[in-house]
Formats: structure tokens, C-alpha cells, sequence
């Protein structure tokens, strides 16, 4: 419960920040714009490629996340998965043999 509050702090003075960034600036919609306008063209790129990575970093995990629902929502439906990549669900490698059935993998 203590994280929830955390977090949603934390949240609410990023949005306070960005409502700054927006009143000092009003062309400034963005961190790169702000940081163009006030500290110049390198800190601009630096905090450019910071978001770009940052972005980079959370499409990695959101897909990682879904991939894995995806799998489950097959195995639901009793389709069997490719067992070619090893899984990130902290499950054991190599997977069960029902996992691989019918694709000549598993023994």
C-alpha cells in the first residue's frame, strides 16, 4: 500500500514539473524543448537520446509483459507455443513436454 502512495507521489511531482515546464516556456511541450530553450543544443541532445533510451527500455518490458500474457492466453486454449526461445516467467528450462507437444521438441 506504502509503494501505491509512493508512486503516486512521485507521479504528482512529475506532473508539477512538467506544468512548470509548460509555464516558463509555453512552446515547451516536451523535456527536450525545455532543456533547448534554457541550457542549449547539447544538453538538449543528451536529454534527447536519455528519452529516447528510456522509451526504448519501457517498450522492452511492456512487450516481455505481453508476450508472456499472450503465451498464457494460448495455453488456454490449449494451442501450443513455440518452445524454440526460452520463457521469462521464472519457469524451468527446458520447458514441460506438454508445452512442446506435436512440434518434435521435448522428448
Amino acid at each position: 500500500m506504502l509503494s501505491f502512495v509512493l508512486s503516486g507521489l512521485g507521479c504528482a511531482f512529475a506532473g508539477l514539473c512538467y506544468a512548470e515546464f509548460a509555464a516558463m516556456i509555453p512552446l515547451a511541450g516536451s523535456a527536450y524543448t525545455y532543456a533547448y530553450a534554457t541550457l542549449g543544443e547539447l544538453f538538449a541532445w543528451i536529454i534527447g537520446w536519455d528519452l529516447t533510451l528510456e522509451y526504448a527500455m519501457g517498450a522492452s518490458t511492456v512487450s516481455s509483459g505481453w508476450s508472456n500474457h499472450f503465451i498464457e492466453l494460448l495455453n488456454i486454449f490449449r494451442i501450443a507455443c513455440r518452445c524454440g526461445w526460452p520463457m521469462t516467467t521464472g519457469r524451468a528450462w527446458p520447458p514441460p513436454e506438454d508445452r512442446c507437444a506435436g512440434h518434435g521438441q521435448g522428448g
